[in-house]
């Protein structure tokens, strides 16, 4: 469970720009003067996430995060509640960043006792915070980090409960996470073979890659040598169905190519086929990006 500060900051009215029609219930223009009480609240002590850009949520398919940007995308709803002569409004916006899923709350007392503390309570996928001493005009938050490997259009089901001032205001939804933008460019692997006779590899990662994992497979190799200064591990393959396979291990910068120079002494001993395979598989972190490309192999002397 994790606790997130109060921000004393409250959605902008309704009948003005962009982000302000997050009230849906207070999107008529008669009620100016709800509108009026939210913004005046002032944003004092404010947290990182009220100076973030918020803009209307869309279908997660079309929209997505620009990575390094404080723009995201949010849902919202406002309800209201009355008690003899009190009456309330509370709203929420949710929003995911590249790596939190963020659910902020607001309060605030609208007509009779201005001094009347809620108890708020967020739950997100089951991770609750319970906010007591509320005061009307603030904001809280809740957050969760998003799952390795979580996707665009992926469901996080969230709750809001406010308690006082008569009946509780509750909200049971839902959010479809909005992915990140791509960088641009394509995955690829391709080789050529030099006037020497080594192999050039180039691999183009769509992301960065801390620590890779590179690996060859050359099946039937009696040596290799390294041009292009890098350190490979060896695994020497012994018989048929034991190839060597050499390990690179690094960063990988997306979008960049990322090259190895290599020649092979092909072992023909291996084979009885009549031509020794050199390489037959490029793998990235276990897994193959070979592709189409062919194996490179040796025709042995009969």
């Amino acid at each position: 469970m994790k606790r997130f500060p109060q921000i004393d900051r409250f959605f902008t009215a309704v009948c003005s720009f962009s982000i302000l029609a997050l009230f849906v219930l207070l999107s008529s223009c008669e009620k100016d003067n709800l509108q009026d009480d939210f913004s005046r609240i002032k944003a004092s002590n404010l947290s990182t996430a009220s100076l973030r850009t918020l803009l209307i949520y869309d279908d997660c398919a079309s929209i997505c995060i620009d990575e390094g940007s404080e723009t995201y995308y949010t849902k919202s709803e406002t309800k209201t509640g009355s008690s003899g002569r009190n009456a309330k409004a509370v709203g929420y916006y949710a929003y995911n960043t590249e790596s939190q899923f963020i659910v902020e709350v607001a309060y605030l007392i609208t007509e009779g006792n201005s001094n009347a503390k809620a108890t708020i309570t967020i739950d997100i996928e089951g991770d609750e915070v319970e906010i007591e001493e509320v005061a009307s005009g603030t904001t809280v938050s809740h957050a969760i980090d998003l799952p390795d490997g979580w996707q665009a259009c992926d469901v996080v089901n969230f709750t809001v409960l406010q308690e006082a001032l008569g009946n509780p205001i509750d909200f049971n939804e839902n959010y479809s996470l909005v992915g990140v933008c791509s960088t641009g460019c394509e995955e690829s692997f391709s080789y050529i073979e030099n006037e020497n006779g080594s192999y050039t590899f180039t691999y183009i990662s769509g992301e960065d890659l801390e620590n890779a994992e590179v690996k060859f497979t050359c099946p039937h190799i009696t040596s290799f040598e390294a041009i292009d200064d890098n350190t490979y591990s060896v695994n020497p393959g012994n018989s048929h169905g034991s190839p060597t396979v050499l390990t690179w291990t690094g960063d990988i910068e997306a979008c960049t190519e990322t090259t190895f120079t290599l020649s092979f002494e092909a072992d023909c001993e291996q084979t009885n086929s009549g031509k020794a395979n050199m390489f037959t598989d490029f793998k990235v972190n276990a897994v193959s990006k070979k592709g189409s490309n062919e194996n490179i192999t040796f025709q042995c002397p009969e």
